[in-house]
């Protein structure tokens, strides 16, 4: 049809069916192993058709939209597909490791588990609970100064049947001599670690100073068997720089949110900025994962998808943006043609830092200025009591 929708989907099967870009896109992609990959638009859920070589009798141009970021359309009404319950009774193990790198190579024997949450916190996430009033009450798990926590539950429809998958997963999880500690959390307590976890990120931005934990590498996913020779590496690039990372997350399915803690007031820490960056993506690329699992590319990411994906494919992504939107009015930038990472920073480098003059007292954060800077922007202090 000679409608908007036509000439898309008229773009879409003449790009795909070349077989020249069939084999770029499996050749350069993320592993399909990876479920948490969104570099770029998702032209490989397309080769799932059996109009270009798969097995699936249709295109779900649906799972295409999604994490374009506002790049392709607009959407006015969406019809969701919905995950089934899990059984009603769970188990959490809390595992406790002496490294960060232990507790990765344990997540790969976890994870045989049938696990329904497998996240990771690193004692940089823990030790920013200790002074959270709130948070603080929800370390009742920890046993001792762990450099890393897996949260492993489990889950069954009996209590009975619940306690002997947490007791075969601790069980394993000893015999290969992962983690020193492995509590056992039922019930409601559960949700307070769920808490502790979910909190971490937040909690991270009350960091006194000038130095945060920056995200621009935070949404690296690669394939579970290469997690910890992963992040041994990520961990050579950071000793290099003299940077403490913070390592939080979904580490069940290959994806940490890794941040290093820098300055971006300072010239030398905007230039480290983006040589972690850069290194990072190239060893992500190395390891055929995706730089953005789950967050998306944004104006941090997108000038590396070139690089995840190939120049070739690139191109396509651009003439696939150019079928969607060709007056190129939907949220430019974003993700083809791409703004610098480092321009447009919040922060004048280097600058003079004003000082304010209050009547309250703002020592404890380095003045009132410092304190507006913890603010990350997610809106939890305009959120109604309602809202939980």
């Amino acid at each position: 049809e000679n409608t908007a929708e036509g000439k898309i989907y008229k773009a879409i099967f003449e790009e795909l069916s070349l077989l020249e870009n069939q084999q770029e896109i499996k050749k350069e992609f993320p592993k399909e192993i990876i479920h948490r990959r969104n570099t770029g638009y998702a032209v490989d859920e397309f080769l799932t058709s059996d109009l270009f070589g798969g097995t699936e009798p249709t295109i779900n141009v649906a799972k295409f939209l999604s994490g374009s970021e506002g790049t392709l359309a607009f959407s006015t009404s969406m019809t969701m597909q919905l995950d089934n319950l899990p059984p009603a009774e769970s188990i959490m193990v809390c595992a406790h490791f002496t490294s960060i790198n232990e507790s990765l190579l344990a997540t790969v024997t976890a994870m045989q588990h049938n696990l329904y949450n497998c996240e990771l916190m690193d004692k940089t996430i823990l030790d920013c609970t200790k002074s959270n009033r709130e948070q603080s009450k929800n370390r009742f798990f920890l046993q001792g100064d762990p450099e890393a926590v897996l949260m492993l539950e489990v889950s069954g429809d009996t209590i009975e049947a619940a306690e002997k998958l947490a007791d075969l997963l601790i069980t394993d999880l000893k015999q290969h001599d992962f983690g020193y500690h492995h509590a056992k959390v039922y019930g409601k307590d559960i949700s307070k670690v769920h808490s502790l976890r979910k909190a971490g990120l937040g909690l991270l931005g009350n960091m006194i100073g000038d130095k945060k934990a920056v995200a621009c590498i935070e949404d690296t996913a690669v394939a579970l068997e290469d997690l910890p020779s992963y992040i041994e590496e990520f961990t050579e690039i950071m000793d290099k720089y003299q940077q403490n990372a913070v390592y939080y997350a979904h580490a069940g399915a290959g994806e940490l949110h890794l941040r290093p803690i820098l300055n971006l007031k300072k010239k030398e820490d905007v230039v480290l900025f983006r040589k972690i960056t850069t290194e990072t993506a190239e060893l992500v690329k190395k390891y055929k994962g995706s730089f953005s699992g789950e967050h998306g590319d944004g104006i941090v990411r997108a000038e590396f998808i070139p690089l995840m994906i190939g120049a070739q494919n690139y191109q396509l992504l651009r003439r696939i943006k150019k079928a969607f939107d060709p007056n190129n009015v939907f949220n430019k930038g974003k993700i083809t043609d791409a703004f610098a990472m480092d321009e447009s920073l919040r922060y004048e480098v280097d600058r003079k830092e004003p000082i304010i003059e209050t009547i309250q007292d703002f020592s404890d954060n380095e003045g009132i200025l410092k304190l507006a800077e913890k603010c990350n922007g997610s809106g939890d202090c305009r959120k109604p009591v309602e809202a939980g």
